[in-house]
């Protein structure tokens, strides 16, 4: 069976491979897994004891793509993967904290491929979901997750980030706690 993994990694890896043509072709995607591996090459990754899920991508303008992703298991994970323009994906890094159970991975990235990744984990003190962030420089590594969100609020699903040129970011979700519902910027 195809799965939605690897059938994510073969889109993020035919836009790297279309970015930069004179005539840039729209990319044929078809969910039947003989074309799609006939018109682009693959990168899949296995696992043998966890699911992989909810992928999101990002390409700068230079053709380069960093890729978020779930990897479920005994506690959810949040990993990611860059490519190069041309190039193939990198081993996956662990972004969130393996004794917490992580959800929705966000992902921005600017023009010049500094990335911003945001995702939910279980904070284990209150029972509470917490916002965490952490950060790449283009070509470099991602940085420690932090904590975005205070430790006495509940974030929800719906939280979303973006990076502008200047390296600015910012992160906006809904939450809940003792003090009521809130949006925080």
């Amino acid at each position: 069976m195809f799965s939605k993994m690897c059938y994510t990694l073969a889109i993020a890896a035919a836009l790297v491979g279309q970015v930069g043509l004179e005539a840039a072709k729209p990319i044929k995607v078809s969910r039947d897994r003989a074309q799609v591996e006939k018109s682009i090459k693959q990168t899949k990754l296995k696992y043998a004891a966890s699911i992989p899920a909810a992928p999101t991508v990002k390409v700068d303008v230079n053709g380069n793509a960093v890729m978020l992703w779930e990897e479920i298991g005994i506690n959810t994970l949040i990993n990611a993967s860059t490519a190069p323009f041309g190039g193939s994906w990198t081993a996956p890094v662990l972004l969130s904290d393996p004794t917490l159970s992580s959800s929705n991975p966000t992902l921005a990235m600017d023009g010049n491929g500094d990335a911003v990744a945001v995702w939910r984990s279980g904070y284990p003190i209150l029972g509470c979901d917490a916002l965490y962030v952490a950060t790449m420089p283009s070509g470099g590594a991602w940085s420690t997750a932090l904590m975005l969100s205070t430790s006495d609020e509940a974030v929800f699903d719906n939280f979303t980030v973006d990076i502008n040129e200047a390296n600015q970011i910012v992160v906006g979700w809904s939450s809940f706690s003792i003090s009521g519902f809130s949006i925080s910027l």
